[in-house]
């Protein structure tokens, strides 16, 4: 006779009513548990948690909060609902292309914000550059209380956050600029983009660019800031190949990684483009 097949044990899953409670659950699993939204990552994992605890049953988990100066998006929102709320949205259109963008129609109806930016081990998430981009802040929550950094020093802090945490929102300042969100798929790589690049700028009547912020995404393992690009550019007159000349001669700005996706140099080769395609869709929102 065959010996029976043996399946892993399903997690547990928790459903708090609080961040209270949530946060309670998490630190009686130190290590073990982990916040569930979409789920889109916790079925590629080998090993599973032993329980997961889910938000859903959290008020104003998955809201979208214009107020006077700012917008607070919930940790829960969609993709997809990201996409629809913030495409047509000049300041913000970077963040709804972003999302519109990324991966599949399936995984973008599930899909989270939070889990997005809270999975370090995924150098291609499309949410994060343009959320830097943005100047975004993040909002956490501790057992003492809550936090709130910017996105990058969230990037910088998360792998190695002392205790359990939850991100309980982002929030994003109303501003008069214009932005755009660029990316390139290669066949082998999926759905996912080789390289990214998310711009925010304001331009002044005589064409020059005022103030501008751009990140760039998958080409190392954490997204960030090209600040180098940047400074040579502010006060420039808008050309794009001017601004593609200026990019090409700032790429020893970053240590780009391999991988079964793309090199290195690949990842490299093609951010000029990627700016420039970003600045041309800046351009063509300045004219309309």
């Amino acid at each position: 006779m065959a010996e029976a097949e043996t399946f892993a044990q399903a997690p547990d899953i928790a459903f708090p009513n609080s961040l209270e409670e949530a946060l309670s659950i998490l630190g009686l699993y130190p290590g073990d548990a982990r916040i569930v939204g979409g789920a889109t990552w916790l079925m590629r994992e080998d090993k599973q948690p032993s329980i997961l605890v889910s938000l859903a049953r959290i008020a104003q988990i998955d809201d979208i909060v214009e107020q006077e100066n700012d917008w607070t998006i919930g940790p829960m929102v969609t993709h997809e609902a990201l996409a629809r709320h913030f495409s047509l949205k000049g300041p913000f259109r970077v963040l709804g292309q972003a999302a519109g963008a990324s991966a599949n129609p399936g995984v973008r109806r599930l899909a989270t914000l939070a889990g997005n930016i809270a999975t370090g081990d995924f150098a291609a998430a499309d949410l994060v550059p343009a959320l830097i981009a943005l100047d975004a802040s993040v909002m956490i929550a501790e057992d003492d209380g809550t936090t709130e950094l910017t996105i990058l020093d969230f990037l910088d802090k998360r792998m190695t956050w002392p205790g359990p945490l939850i991100i309980t929102g982002i929030k994003i300042e109303e501003t008069e600029c214009l932005s755009a969100h660029a990316r390139l798929t290669l066949r082998r790589a999926g759905e996912y983009p080789v390289a990214i690049v998310s711009l925010a700028a304001t331009l002044s009547r005589d064409r020059r660019i005022e103030t501008l912020r751009i990140a760039v995404g998958s080409v190392e393992q954490t997204a960030g800031r090209w600040t180098q690009l940047e400074k040579q550019l502010i006060g420039q007159t808008f050309d794009l190949g001017e601004i593609e000349t200026a990019a090409k001669d700032n790429l020893g700005a970053f240590s780009a990684r391999d991988g079964a996706d793309a090199p290195s140099w690949y990842r490299l080769e093609i951010l000029p483009h990627l700016v420039r395609t970003a600045f041309a869709e800046i351009e063509k929102q300045a004219q309309g």
